[in-house]
């Protein structure tokens, strides 16, 4: 019998956590119905094991195969850093799976509602890069990040394991991802009180305060997260709209069209629900973000917040 193994690439913001949650759940029953590996409470992704790949560890390579050939399910692995690994460790991987079918998925979600989620991401692991500094860097040079050119990525792969294997799911058509992974690639249905959860997300003007405690060398994530932010985060939402821009991005912009139109041209047969001539049926987009001057015309408010972040340092010190 030919073993089966499913690989979920990603790439970030396309409902990865949720898919991971449901993986280690499903994988953690009685009787599973697949072998989700390298997993536990809390590393329920295997973030881990894509350095084993790049790496090419025989020996954590070759613990893979022993997993898949212990049994008959389908072995999963599901990590958004598979989307970093180069050609040469993805064919060094590829050599070892020897009479195993593998399917690698793939969501691909459209350009003009993933970059503002991912500055989000970026500002909740530390940066203080903001908005419009992110979205003018993207454009000056799209190849900088991954979510950009899913072209390079999925040639990698389609490279080392042909490209019959690659699945690609349109994000934005699907209201549950982790559901359509269980029914679509595993064969599994759901119960309907199933828990699909999702990463935190906050609106603009919070979004802004880790921002700005980031630049202060604070950790921004942890702080908006204490119940005493609640008055400081109504006075700030109250002064900074004023301050509030807006920033809309289109299909009007060659490179996003260059994006949609590689994908159509390069990937059409593998994109399940694909439709021409738009891949995408959202076409513009408007971003809302607190301008960085409101810090300036708001010292009393900056203040604040550097009170809050030395007040919580002295309390952590404690």
């Amino acid at each position: 019998m030919t073993k089966r193994l499913i690989i979920h690439v990603g790439p970030h913001k396309t409902g990865t956590t949720a898919i991971q949650k449901m993986l280690f759940t499903i994988s953690r029953f009685e009787s599973p119905n697949i072998v989700y590996p390298f997993t536990d409470q809390d590393h329920q992704g295997q973030h881990d094991f894509a350095t084993t790949i790049y790496k090419s560890d025989i020996h954590g390579l070759n613990a893979l195969i022993s997993k898949i050939d212990e049994s008959q399910q389908t072995c999963v692995l599901s990590s958004e850093e598979f989307c970093y690994l180069p050609l040469d460790a993805l064919n060094n991987f590829r050599f070892l799976l020897e009479n195993i079918d593998v399917t690698v998925a793939y969501y691909a979600r459209n350009c003009l509602t993933t970059l503002y989620p991912w500055w989000q991401e970026k500002v909740k692991h530390g940066t203080s890069q903001n908005f419009l500094e992110f979205i003018i860097g993207c454009l000056a040079q799209p190849g900088s990040i991954h979510l950009l050119v899913p072209d390079l990525m999925l040639s990698n792969w389609a490279s080392a394991f042909g490209k019959n294997s690659i699945k690609i799911y349109l994000y934005d058509e699907i209201p549950d991802v982790a559901e359509q992974f269980a029914s679509n690639l595993l064969g599994i249905s759901l119960p309907s009180d199933f828990p699909t959860e999702t990463n935190i997300s906050y609106n603009y003007v919070k979004t802004e305060m880790i921002r700005f405690w980031n630049s202060l060398g604070a950790r921004g994530s942890d702080l908006i997260q204490s119940p005493q932010t609640h008055g400081l985060a109504e006075d700030i939402s109250e002064c900074a709209h004023a301050f509030s821009k807006q920033f809309s991005l289109s299909y009007r912009i060659p490179d996003f069209a260059m994006i949609e139109e590689t994908l159509l041209t390069r990937w059409r047969d593998q994109i399940v629900g694909a439709v021409e001539p738009h891949l995408f049926k959202l076409r513009e987009r408007s971003y809302s973000y607190v301008h960085p001057d409101f810090w300036i015309a708001r010292s009393d408010l900056a203040e604040r917040m550097r009170m809050f972040a030395c007040d919580a340092s002295s309390e952590y010190g404690r």
